[in-house]
């Protein structure tokens, strides 16, 4: 049960792939990210957000927080300060060659949750979980 206090929530995206020769950028992993909201069992259901496209290039890396999980949600019945609970779904999508083969493209990506009173959480997630 979640207990009263300042909450933040922040994910990690990071593109593990290796940087490419000095010089070029290489090429970027192509992703989606969509926001889903959690509410609580007969209360009205909210629609999921749509899918946002993203990218990283080779060994950088970005941080979705609350802000950006407010305005991938848009518009909702909740109010701008409301608590809320889901989840941030990531999608990275394949890269297919000239010759049909099909490389899957891995992300790094790790939930960070701060409260108020100090406690920090770091949460990786696995493949099988994206």
């Amino acid at each position: 049960m979640v207990q009263p206090a300042a909450y933040s929530t922040s994910i990690n995206i990071h593109n593990p792939a290796l940087p490419p020769v000095p010089g070029t950028t290489g090429q970027p992993v192509i992703f989606s990210k969509k926001a889903v909201l959690s509410v609580p069992e007969g209360a009205a259901l909210i629609p999921p957000s749509s899918l946002v496209q993203d990218e990283l290039l080779p060994d950088y890396s970005e941080e979705v927080d609350c802000t950006v999980i407010r305005s991938l949600l848009g518009k909702t019945t909740l109010a701008a300060t409301a608590f809320i609970e889901g989840w941030v779904v990531i999608y990275s999508e394949a890269t297919v060659g000239p010759n049909g083969t099909v490389t899957r493209n891995p992300l790094d990506v790790t939930a960070v949750r701060t409260d108020s009173k100090g406690a920090l959480e770091l949460d990786d997630a696995l493949e099988d979980d994206f």
